[in-house]
């Protein structure tokens, strides 16, 4: 407990302007990897704002509280308040959670203005859940709040789409982004699916960021046997299941490589490859923390990333900040930060055949990658700092 009092006491010194962060998602005890990139934003972001995270998450399994657990953390300009309680799974219970969640997220909310005074500005991401926050602030306030998306249902080629939820979440939805500020997207495509659930609505790009401290270039021998990465959740999305087939037409064709694939425990995965006589040649990791997880990029020839469809792409752009070029689906939103031959190659989506001849086409040219200048081009574009910057254009935009 005095752990928790020293660092509430170190939130409360001063009165300084600050933005409030309201995220959907966001990393925590139990699940360290869920909105890992708006975390990265956050850091981006606090190197030109003060910035406060509240977040409140419901624990199923009651696997850190039995009741309601909390945890505060500040580094430099960014403070991070995480809420835990526990959840019930009937009906009844679901209902019960829902208005805990909002109880207990407006009275973190009361009590850090109450201490720190009012925030010039509030921050959403992702509009559904956090954004009721946001409302009842500017309701009770007068605080303007202004909302990042990232999320995938807004694609009409994703597997959940906005439209499969029910018309009042949906019609809340519509209200949230109605009386935002303004809105940002991490690509232009998630832009353009957007404004077509919300015609005329304006937006503006931000992109993901990338930790350039640990996603960087290091001095390697070139690898005798070529190796592949891919690095994902392993769902359908991700469509890794392309990409262990498009390796078993590789071994036909009696040509050496390795893949080492990161992401969840996948039975089905594991029995493909098995199924395929692969165990050579793909080794399957758990998720693992970047700092961990860039040594690998690192020793890697390319990074493959063959999704179904995606607002973004993070991985891509960890591994070019290595100097690691990608081998990626040809679909709209990757034409926005890969170049064919610059930084990457491009393969037919969910066509393993395709996907195969992009790895011997890569096999064949991937000594005339330069690594450097790729590495170079994208610590500018997607560093803490340029995107940092970005945030703060866009906050002092909409304060005038």
């Amino acid at each position: 407990m005095a752990a928790v009092t020293e660092n509430r006491l170190v939130c409360m010194q001063g009165k300084s302007s600050y933005i409030l962060w309201l995220p959907s998602w966001y990393p925590n005890e139990l699940d360290p990897f869920d909105g890992d990139f708006i975390q990265r934003h956050a850091h981006a972001a606090s190197l030109h704002s003060n910035i406060h995270v509240i977040f409140v998450k419901a624990d199923w399994k009651g696997r850190i509280t039995d009741k309601q657990h909390e945890s505060f953390t500040k580094t430099e300009r960014l403070s991070e308040h995480i809420i835990y309680f526990k959840k019930t799974g009937s009906f009844l219970g679901r209902l019960n959670s829902f208005r805990k969640w909002i109880r207990l997220f407006k009275k973190a909310v009361n009590e850090y203005i109450k201490e720190n005074g009012k925030p010039e500005l509030v921050h959403v991401h992702v509009a559904l859940r956090a954004g009721i926050i946001a409302r009842w602030i500017k309701r009770k306030w007068g605080i303007d709040y202004v909302i990042t998306e990232h999320w995938t249902g807004y694609l009409p080629e994703a597997e959940k789409r906005l439209h499969d939820f029910p018309f009042y979440i949906q019609t809340a939805w519509r209200r949230i982004m109605r009386n935002a500020a303004s809105i940002s997207v991490v690509s232009g495509y998630l832009g353009q699916c957007l404004e077509k659930i919300l015609p005329g609505i304006a937006f503006t790009i931000i992109p993901n960021v990338v930790d350039t401290s640990i996603f960087k270039p290091v001095d390697n021998e070139k690898n005798s046997t070529v190796s592949f990465i891919h690095i994902s959740l392993l769902n359908y999305q991700k469509n890794a299941d392309d990409i262990i087939r498009a390796m078993s037409i590789l071994k036909t064709e009696h040509l050496q490589f390795q893949l080492f694939i990161f992401g969840p425990s996948n039975d089905g995965l594991v029995k493909l490859v098995n199924d395929l006589n692969l165990q050579g040649e793909i080794e399957f990791h758990q998720e693992i923390p970047q700092v961990e997880l860039a040594k690998f990029v690192q020793q890697s020839d390319a990074l493959i990333l063959y999704s179904r469809y995606e607002t973004f792409g993070c991985v891509i752009i960890e591994a070019n900040a290595c100097g690691i070029p990608v081998i990626v689906s040809d679909i709209p939103v990757f034409h926005e930060n890969v170049t064919d031959g610059f930084n990457g190659l491009f393969a037919e989506p969910e066509n393993p055949r395709a996907l195969a001849r992009a790895l011997v086409e890569f096999l064949e040219k991937r000594h005339q990658f330069d690594n450097k200048n790729l590495a170079d081009h994208t610590r500018k574009k997607y560093s803490y700092d340029t995107v940092g910057k970005s945030f703060q254009m866009w906050y002092n935009k909409i304060n005038r």
